[in-house]
């Protein structure tokens, strides 16, 4: 049905490219009645792990649906037979594009949460932090989010992708509640990393007088060439 569909719209107006009908095909009216029709056919299985794949960005190991807590693995194979769903040369696997958006608009809000829920908890168990806070965050729980961007944010850091790590840690600021207590100082080393100077500068002297951080402000000054400067943030510790 979705090859007849893709080939109708690609007749309707075949000046555009193939791909072109492909990206456009979620915008299709004709889509939604399909999938309702669709959806009445398969069985319950089948259809609730097609609503659990629609929250999904990217694919997603196939053998976390085979796990005891996830007892799908027959569904995903009846799945993959309809080509409802695809599966990469890493065995990632993925909803068919055209139908992701449409099963996702669909779903109910209680309904999606929860399937967001499972979804970070499947990316937490791989170490992907990142993808897991976006799932913890789109259950409306950003509480639950703010670690693991944390965890993603260092991890960054710690592999010298400052920018990445500044990006995480920025995003953990637009986060409801309270900053942790870390981060000023994680995204000071992290402004320093990515050889911003002048930003990193400003943030360690908002930290205090404490004698690491006085160090750095000292290295800022040298970066910028006022030697001068950096020898006057380093007095106080000489003298100690």
């Amino acid at each position: 049905r979705l090859v007849e569909l893709c080939g109708a719209l690609y007749l309707v107006n075949p000046a555009q490219s193939f791909r072109t009908v492909l990206d456009e095909l979620p915008q299709s009216p004709a889509l939604l009645p399909l999938w309702h029709r669709l959806e009445r056919r398969l069985p319950t299985a089948e259809r609730q792990l097609l609503q659990a794949l629609a929250v999904f960005r990217t694919p997603v190991p196939a053998d976390a649906w085979r796990t005891e807590e996830r007892a799908d693995a027959d569904a995903l194979s009846q799945l993959l037979q309809r080509r409802l769903v695809r599966q990469d040369e890493q065995g990632a696997v993925a909803l068919l594009p055209a139908l992701r958006q449409v099963i996702y608009d669909e779903l109910p809000v209680e309904e999606r949460e929860q399937y967001h829920l499972q979804a970070a908890a499947i990316r937490t168990e791989r170490g992907e932090y990142t993808a897991a806070a976006y799932h913890l965050q789109q259950a409306d729980q950003p509480e639950r989010a703010r670690p693991w961007l944390m965890l993603a944010a260092v991890s960054q850091a710690r592999h010298y992708n400052y920018q990445r790590a500044l990006e995480l840690y920025r995003r953990v600021e637009q986060l409801p509640g309270e900053i942790p207590e870390g981060l000023p100082a994680r995204k000071a080393e992290a402004l320093m990393g990515a050889m911003k100077v002048e930003e990193a500068l400003k943030a360690f002297e908002q930290l205090g007088n404490h004698a690491q951080f006085l160090l750095q402000q000292a290295r800022c000054h040298w970066w910028r060439g006022d030697l001068e400067r950096s020898r006057e943030v380093l007095l106080p510790l000489v003298g100690s």
